[in-house]
């Protein structure tokens, strides 16, 4: 059955040496230094030769090839290891070396060492690639996701009495208010810039004082029935626009009273969104961080075959400094 497992094809002698064959016994013999093409051994027999493009006594085969060394003595070729090939190609090793070192080395050699080794590429392509789509998501996230105090918070009105008041915040209260007393405003008030009025028009002009646990509160209406099943924002009663003479009079009123804010009913903000709308969001962010993983997974798997590859030339290296000593002594 023909695979799809590349196999190297011969494109080229690129040049002979001579040498010894260390699977031999160290036999003399003529190695010739090959250039190969990785192909699918499904398309192998229909895959033609490629013209030899780089002189003899180069080293600069494009890095699209594969590099190999040749007996044909003993009928013996090896597709050198991506760590080595790098080592010949910076003309760090000579061709004489190649079939010693990767003797010393062969054994503990694994499949992802030799051409093609797709994995290097891809984890690099994958990590930039989910890196931005991570930064993409995160960054629409960051621009579109509303506030905390912007997602509606519903409740009903006995547990908004009995809670402390969040400022700011968009409110959806179920039930009708415990009133204690009602006053029409002499001048209406309206929206404050970044605010929206939701209905009843933009004008308020009846100011409602509301039990709550501890304290009386205040809340701006445009009319009784708007205070039942209500919704709207808590602002602080001068960014609503509560003229100070009012807020002294009530406060003298009813000594408990809190002036510095008041529920506003029918105003919100632009973006408010229910709870579910902000999951969505929610939904967003996990997404991020899920391909932010991923991202960083790919670059730890990138260069940790970046390190191996760099240590097998190391070694190589090392071995070859070690027997210059040995020969040298």
């Amino acid at each position: 059955m023909i695979g799809l497992d590349p196999i190297p094809v011969h494109q080229w002698t690129h040049r002979e040496f001579d040498g010894v064959d260390p699977w031999a016994n160290n036999q003399p013999v003529q190695w010739n230094v090959v250039v190969y093409r990785m192909i699918s051994e499904r398309f192998a027999n229909i895959a033609g030769a490629a013209k030899q493009t780089v002189r003899a006594d180069s080293n600069e085969v494009p890095k699209k090839f594969a590099i190999g060394i040749f007996a044909k003595a003993h009928n013996r070729y090896r597709v050198l290891p991506l760590a080595l090939q790098d080592l010949w190609r910076a003309g760090k090793v000579r061709d004489e070396d190649l079939p010693w070192l990767l003797n010393k080395i062969e054994q503990p050699l694994r499949r992802r060492d030799y051409p093609p080794n797709p994995l290097q590429r891809l984890m690099l392509v994958y990590a930039i690639m989910f890196g931005l789509l991570a930064a993409i998501a995160l960054g629409a996230y960051l621009f579109f996701a509303p506030l905390a105090m912007h997602v509606r918070q519903f409740t009903n009105a006995e547990q908004w009495a009995n809670r402390p008041i969040q400022p700011d915040r968009s409110l959806n209260v179920h039930g009708q208010l415990p009133i204690v007393g009602m006053f029409q405003l002499r001048s209406p008030v309206t929206p404050p810039t970044g605010f929206r009025a939701e209905h009843d028009g933009d004008s308020r002009s009846i100011l409602a004082v509301v039990q709550a646990t501890g304290e009386k509160r205040l809340a701006l209406t445009a009319q009784k029935s708007n205070l039942v099943n209500t919704s709207g924002v808590v602002l602080r009663a001068h960014t609503a626009g509560l003229p100070d003479a009012v807020l002294l009079e009530l406060k003298r009123r009813y000594p408990d009273l809190n002036t510095d804010y008041v529920l506003s009913t029918g105003w919100d903000w632009p973006n408010a969104v229910n709870p579910d709308e902000a999951e969505t969001y929610q939904v967003i962010l996990w997404i991020a961080a899920g391909m932010g993983l991923i991202s960083l997974l790919s670059l730890s798997l990138y260069m940790w075959c970046r390190r191996r590859r760099r240590s097998q030339a190391e070694t190589w290296l090392d071995l070859l400094r070690a027997r210059s000593v040995g020969l040298a002594a």
